[in-house]
């Protein structure tokens, strides 16, 4: 959790919590229903991850002929860092966007459930049965995103020697708005959620 923190400090990005209002449903769902889903989660992302992986490793060797031809050793090997330092980071950012949806779908499974429940007993269910549907839309949103961005390439582009510095801002900050971006997807998803836990109170 403390590199996750790390990273966040980094990427100015505010790691997502579930909830607090529906931990009772998580804590609910079972353990198998939970591993199976983060299971489903993990093998998309990793589906992603090797659909790219050929054109990621092609431009990973062509960083490599140019660091090679850079006069400053020490300026390409700090370039060789941060380059692996962003792929990681683009790794550990969608793992843990991806559990984060995870979880928000188990709390909305055991919450629509119990929806279901008092409808079955002539409970009018009408604005629970709305904001069920939105939340589901926004998660399904979201775990497109989470997949997208787990296939994406943060390889950097080094025009010449002189531009070295600005090639690895661009890079970093290219990265940085995209995880922005889906890290506001995600805060949808929870809000939707919370929405749906505020209609049954």
């Amino acid at each position: 959790m403390r590199n996750r923190f790390v990273i966040a400090l980094l990427l100015g990005l505010t790691l997502v919590p579930i909830p607090s209002a529906s931990a009772q449903f998580y804590k609910q769902a079972s353990t198998g229903a939970r591993l199976e889903r983060k299971e489903n989660n993990q093998e998309r992302i990793l589906q992603k991850r090797a659909e790219n992986r050929g054109k990621l490793e092609a431009r990973r060797e062509q960083l490599q002929e140019k660091l090679a031809q850079l006069s400053d050793e020490r300026k390409s090997r700090l370039a060789e860092n941060i380059n692996n330092a962003l792929s990681r980071l683009n790794e550990r950012w969608t793992d843990h966007f991806g559990d984060v949806l995870d979880k928000l779908t188990e709390i909305l499974d055991k919450i629509e459930a119990r929806v279901q429940t008092l409808k079955a007993n002539g409970t009018d269910t009408a604005l629970a049965d709305s904001a069920i549907t939105t939340a589901r839309t926004a998660i399904t949103t979201a775990v497109s995103a989470v997949t997208e961005q787990a296939g994406k390439d943060y390889t950097i582009e080094i025009n010449e020697e002189a531009t070295l510095r600005e090639d690895i801002t661009t890079t970093k900050n290219q990265l940085k708005a995209d995880l922005q971006a889906v890290h506001e997807l995600i805060k949808t998803a929870r809000e939707a959620v919370r929405a749906v836990i505020q209609t049954l109170h």
